[in-house]
């Protein structure tokens, strides 16, 4: 039989262990709550998933990425799901600059399924910078330097700020239409003018930045020279460092910090 002294220890005992779980999922909530405003506001942590960028950064490579390297905004993804942000803005205080490691949104369709992945390139090339690009054999391909066996078939163009306004020619009509059909829905050369969105006219001023980007590893990456340049409206953020790399070859993983 219990003492009165017992009975009276039980309680308190009861009573504590609620307040310990009681604060220790009210720490947990915010620790997540905070790692969800971080991952959708400013820091990602990404794993590289192809050598494309090799040597900088190898498939495996885990690397940090800052949005505040460039812009202050949500992220295309909604941090610990697959779903697309239909909130995405950027308050943009700083454009990339060439050489810089950036991730950017991509997107593939498989009906009417899509599909967002994030990407990591080089910046090549920066608004205000030549790039030539040829039709060839029923494909488009981009280039920074001319190659000389196909030197007939280049023609040149410059990659638009925000705020740019061009002219209509038809000489790179197709050039800068490629760039403004990513941000209106139906973009037409008419032979004279431009037709956007069912208006005619002969000029055009892009509401993006635009940037041609490249992977370290040229044979295994697909990129500007294939796709064209991408808008400053796909860009994530900038490659802050590598802090952790994977050995694919043996299973083995090492420490292998890198600023980039």
């Amino acid at each position: 039989m219990m003492s009165d002294s017992e009975l009276k220890v039980l309680p308190q005992k009861k009573n504590s262990l609620r307040v310990v779980l009681s604060a220790f999922f009210e720490v947990l909530i915010l620790i997540l709550f905070v790692t969800f405003l971080l991952r959708f506001t400013t820091l990602e942590f990404l794993k590289t998933e192809s050598d494309s960028m090799s040597p900088t950064l190898n498939k495996g490579d885990h690397v940090l990425m800052s949005r505040l390297g460039y812009y202050f905004g949500l992220g295309s993804i909604i941090p610990f799901t697959t779903l697309e942000n239909p909130l995405k803005f950027a308050l943009w205080y700083k454009e990339p600059s060439r050489g810089d490691v950036i991730v950017f949104r991509d997107e593939d369709y498989e009906g009417d399924f899509k599909a967002i992945r994030y990407v990591t390139k080089k910046v090549d090339a920066i608004p205000g910078d030549t790039v030539n690009y040829q039709h060839f054999e029923g494909r488009t391909t981009f280039n920074l330097l001319r190659l000389e066996e196909f030197e007939d078939h280049y023609k040149k163009a410059t990659l638009p700020a925000k705020g740019t306004e061009i002219k209509y020619s038809s000489v790179n009509s197709d050039f800068y239409i490629s760039l403004m059909r990513s941000e209106n829905e139906s973009v037409f050369d008419t032979g004279k003018d431009f037709l956007v969105n069912g208006k005619s006219s002969n000029s055009y001023i892009f509401k993006n930045s635009y940037y041609f980007v490249t992977g370290e590893n040229y044979s295994k990456s697909y990129d500007s020279r294939y796709f064209g340049p991408i808008s400053s409206e796909r860009i994530e953020g900038k490659v802050l460092f590598r802090y952790f790399s994977e050995n694919s070859d043996d299973g083995i993983s090492f420490l292998n910090f890198k600023w980039l």
